[in-house]
């Protein structure tokens, strides 16, 4: 389970001090890794909402292979051309992952908020996103956009579901011994 989203900061405070103390109280795996995916989140936490201010944002063409198959190495491999948005980010952004959210809106304060889906990292600093439609056909070359970070946490919601099938009897023996 995430932590429940609050704006109650003392109260968030509390749950993480109570993970970071079971932490050094774990009697079971299930418990210990659950603690530390608390503190991951609690981490990410730190760097949601983290806001970059007149960013230049340009059009990049790509192709993109698209492994089509189980065994993909006997079966044929499809080139998909996509349209990524990409800019630069300093080195104290935040750490991504693929399918964290981006979300752009021109400085000027005029227009909507678009939310797009990061791709990659090239690089040290040139980031790769994805957005629909809908902002490309509204896309200007000279606007500049503010962008902000949100993290797509279904990794940590899959990563707390898989400890926890992992942790029945089953399976507890063969994978904690």
């Amino acid at each position: 389970m995430i932590f429940p989203r609050t704006s109650n900061v003392q109260l968030r405070k509390k749950l993480f001090r109570e993970c970071s103390r079971s932490l050094c109280l774990c009697r079971h795996y299930k418990s210990y890794f659950h603690a530390l995916l608390y503190a991951e989140d609690c981490y990410l936490e730190k760097w949601d909402g983290f806001e970059m201010k007149n960013v230049n944002l340009e059009l990049h063409n790509a192709e993109i292979l698209v492994k089509v198959g189980f065994l993909t190495r006997y079966k044929h491999k499809v080139k998909d051309e996509k349209i990524f948005i990409t800019f630069e980010v300093g080195k104290n952004r935040p750490f991504l992952l693929s399918r964290d959210f981006i979300s752009v809106r021109p400085s000027n304060g005029e227009g909507n908020e678009f939310q797009g889906i990061f791709y990659r990292l090239v690089g040290n600093n040139l980031l790769l996103a994805e957005f629909g439609d809908d902002f490309h056909s509204q896309y200007q070359p000279d606007c500049k956009y503010d962008v902000k970070f949100s993290f797509n946490r279904v990794c940590l919601k899959r990563a707390h579901h898989a400890i926890t099938v992992a942790s029945e009897a089953l399976l507890r023996n063969l994978l904690f011994p």
